[in-house]
């Protein structure tokens, strides 16, 4: 397993993959961002069941967070602010706005390539998964787990655009006794595409009723499994 950390403008990643990163990129290069308060390295055990389906899998420290995390950022998210609901998803929309510049930089690398992109994200992650949908069109697959695609706060929430999850292949895993992220608004979200859409292969639901946000191992390991799945099918 090759590993690799670099810094591309104000993006801190870590890049696994089975043997070179190049090779790697030719299969699919997926984006992965944690949940809050939480860090790329975190998630090294996804990232490398990615890496050993033979993509580039890319850990990025979300805005505020990881190497990123200063003395601001950290009174920014600071939980007992009062309008802490609107800072969380302020700094979502932060991570993902710099998404096109940061694809841009891997396919000038050939780290990427414009065609076999996707984007997976855990909790927070998976918030900012459905907004990277909605401002970046060359994503071919995403998966959102533990995450929702509307927020209460005056901004449009990615639901609110729909139009832009025509084309990506999207797979939402939730847990049913989540009571951080409950889970019924992914759930009619994807009610939503159905209507709009028609496409159950293109747009996956999956609940887990037994577990709550830290979910089961079994319940995690099968969430894993079908989220590398997803890519290899989509990507």
């Amino acid at each position: 397993m090759l590993i690799q950390r670099i810094q591309l403008d104000e993006s801190r990643l870590l890049l696994l993959s089975e043997g070179g990163a190049r090779d790697a990129a030719r299969r699919g290069t997926v984006l992965m961002y944690h949940g809050l308060w939480s860090h790329k390295d975190a998630n090294l055990a996804e990232l490398e069941a990615l890496a050993r389906a033979g993509f580039l899998a890319v850990g990025v420290d979300q805005w505020g967070h990881g190497e990123r995390s200063t003395e601001e950022t950290r009174r920014h998210l600071d939980p007992e602010a009062p309008d802490f609901r609107e800072r969380f998803h302020d700094a979502i929309r932060r991570g993902a706005a710099e998404i096109p510049g940061l694809l841009n930089e891997l396919i000038a690398e050939r780290a990427a390539y414009e065609d076999r992109l996707g984007v997976c994200g855990i909790s927070m992650g998976g918030h900012l998964a459905y907004q990277a949908l909605v401002i970046e069109p060359r994503f071919k697959a995403a998966v959102a787990v533990l995450g929702s695609p509307r927020w209460n706060d005056p901004l449009p929430s990615p639901a609110d655009r729909i139009e832009r999850f025509r084309a990506p292949a999207l797979l939402s895993q939730t847990a049913g006794r989540d009571d951080l992220v409950p889970p019924d608004r992914a759930r009619d979200f994807h009610r939503s595409l159905a209507e709009q859409f028609g496409d159950p292969d293109r747009h996956a639901y999956i609940e887990y009723p037994e577990s709550g946000h830290m979910m089961r191992g079994d319940d995690w390991a099968e969430c894993w499994r079908r989220t590398v799945e997803w890519f290899e099918r989509w990507l």
